[in-house]
């Protein structure tokens, strides 16, 4: 792996692109829905026996209310006492249950009995029948050609063990959670962080912590189908790219050049005297796999790995020039093409599960 790019091979750049298409799409009549019948764990049991020892007074003979506080998640309200503010007061829960009633719910429900918690410390014991519930459903979704994995942080603020911070996210302290989605935005697995990741199994290639979120996400991938995934530059190496390439499916992402071994490509402020929209490629063999590296100056170098697209065809974007006041066409790399189009379905998801 170390000498991937030390001795290159030419590869015509036209012929470097997978065209073929995944044996299923997506059928939007196949997409199951939930029973409202099927049990995901929570039980009046759990929860009458754990508010009597916390709080006596709480009504658990009213659990019911908890289905006011499902349906509220459906609602796109930053904070959940919103519901209940004069300006955006939403009279289908507002009218069933107070505020205060609420936070009660919100502090007392479970999905396990806690007196029953495995040797195996699990940080999300209380909520796992849920988190797995909403995971076997999202598995069972046809998926679609392209796919793209990100994290993303569902917002909080209050007091808790797994809260992170990212500065690059909207929402910058929340749950972080890893997210395998279509282009539609569309979700067909998930993993919260907690911590606790990072378990190799059999079959699988130890690609370093941040590639193995990639490469537990891609377990439910049909392999060998020419499905297309997606990813930044947080999770994206060589060893990672073609291990996938090895299973049977293909990717682009962004790779930050010094994960990149032994790989001799034009400096940055060497390429940027060139001028927006200049490129240079690299390709090269590893077991039998291809892969393209490619350097592209915008506003600044970005550098995309690729096992299944290249720089060629190329096509044209247009770009702002501040200092000649106008918009000019530019040379892009249809592999900066095809990530654009595709990466950014994590971002269309709206998820606040019960905060």
């Amino acid at each position: 792996m170390d000498d991937l790019f030390s001795k290159l091979r030419s590869i015509p750049s036209t012929s470097f692109y997978n065209k073929k298409k995944p044996l299923n799409g997506l059928p939007c009549a196949d997409i199951p829905s939930g029973s409202e019948d099927e049990d995901i764990g929570s039980d009046d049991e759990v929860v009458c026996e754990y508010e009597d020892v916390e709080d006596p007074d709480f009504l658990c003979s009213d659990i019911e209310d908890s289905d006011e506080m499902m349906n509220a998640t459906m609602m796109n309200l930053s904070r959940s006492r919103l519901y209940w503010n004069p300006k955006f007061r939403f009279t289908q829960i507002a009218e069933q249950l107070s505020v205060n009633r609420w936070d009660e719910i919100k502090r007392f429900i479970h999905f396990n009995n806690n007196n029953n918690m495995p040797p195996s410390y699990d940080k999300l014991y209380k909520l796992r029948p849920l988190l797995d519930h909403f995971r076997s459903r999202s598995l069972t979704i046809p998926k679609e050609e392209h796919l793209s994995i990100d994290e993303q942080i569902i917002q909080f603020k209050g007091r808790s063990k797994l809260k992170q911070y990212n500065k690059n996210k909207p929402h910058r302290w929340g749950y972080k959670m890893f997210v395998l989605s279509g282009s539609t935005g569309i979700a067909y697995d998930f993993e919260f962080y907690i911590g606790q990741e990072n378990k190799v199994i059999t079959g699988e290639v130890d690609c370093g912590v941040s590639s193995n979120v990639v490469v537990r996400l891609a377990r439910s991938i049909p392999k060998n189908v020419n499905y297309k995934l997606y990813f930044d530059n947080y999770f994206n190496g060589p060893k990672l790219q073609i291990f996938l390439a090895k299973v049977g499916i293909l990717s682009v992402g962004t790779v930050r050049i010094n994960r990149v071994p032994k790989v001799d490509m034009v400096e940055d402020k060497i390429l940027s005297k060139k001028g927006r929209g200049a490129f240079e490629e690299k390709v090269s063999t590893y077991d039998n796999i291809n892969i393209s590296l490619v350097k592209w100056h915008d506003n600044k170098c970005v550098n995309l790995l690729s096992t299944y697209v290249g720089s060629q065809p190329t096509g044209k974007v247009k770009r702002w020039f501040s200092s000649e006041k106008m918009y000019k066409e530019i040379t892009v790399p249809h592999v900066v093409t095809e990530y654009n189009i595709h990466m950014g379905g994590v971002d269309l998801l709206f998820i606040e599960w019960l905060v």
